[in-house]
């Protein structure tokens, strides 16, 4: 028996109305599937990260601790370095010599080192003041075993002239007096030393002495020297 048209539109809008019901959950339940299957990729990726990560270290266990010892020896280096150049920078600047120890012509007679028949007394002169050992050869004497008096004269007239030329001037000597104490004899060791007393314009006074290792005063000089270039 057919049915009738009033049970058929009713049975028609129940099954619309289950379809309309379940299609949400369906795709409500699709959607929760692929967001598992995106959240499963990325942390399937990001365990491949961390893997690769760990396995890099195990690897290159010290590659941050080397990273580091080499920065800290490297610092350590350039300190070193830097405190070497300053070291030898200071060094040379200490070993730079004084105005007055260099003589003016190597070829002098008292202090040049270029003249094979002069005394080759080496001074040392700071502060308008002049100092040095000498030691008297065979070849300068007067009287057998005793130093020349001219000898002994220009020997103190450079102590004086090495003296005013560490103090910025040069000079010529216009006036010299010695006193001879006591003589000289050759191998004797004895001390010079020369200073200056005052400088007023152009005319420096000065005076030298020569005296023995016991400190005895063999002789005494003044001079008074004429400046070239007075500052």
């Amino acid at each position: 028996m057919p049915a009738k048209p009033g049970i058929v539109g009713a049975r028609k809008k129940a099954t619309d109305c289950h379809k309309r019901l379940i299609q949400p959950d369906q795709q409500a339940g699709s959607a929760r599937n692929e967001r598992l299957k995106v959240n499963g990729t990325e942390n399937q990726a990001l365990e491949q990260i961390e893997s690769k990560c760990e396995n890099s270290h195990e690897n290159h266990p010290s590659s941050s601790g080397n990273a580091r010892d080499r920065a800290v020896e490297s610092n350590a280096a350039s300190k070193v370095t830097a405190s070497c150049e300053a070291t030898a920078s200071s060094e040379t600047t200490s070993e730079q010599t004084a105005p007055g120890s260099e003589p003016l012509n190597p070829a002098c007679f008292v202090c040049g080192e270029e003249n094979a028949n002069g005394l080759r007394v080496q001074f040392h002169a700071e502060n308008r003041r002049s100092w040095a050992t000498w030691t008297p050869s065979p070849g300068w004497e007067s009287y057998k075993g005793v130093i020349h008096g001219g000898i002994i004269s220009s020997v103190l007239d450079e102590a004086m002239s090495k003296a005013i030329l560490s103090g910025g001037d040069e000079a010529f000597t216009a006036d010299l007096r010695i006193r001879f104490r006591k003589k000289v004899s050759v191998a004797e060791v004895v001390a010079v030393n020369g200073w200056v007393v005052s400088a007023a314009k152009r005319r420096i006074l000065a005076e030298a002495t020569l005296t023995s290792e016991d400190g005895e005063e063999k002789a005494h000089a003044w001079g008074i020297f004429l400046a070239v270039n007075h500052r």
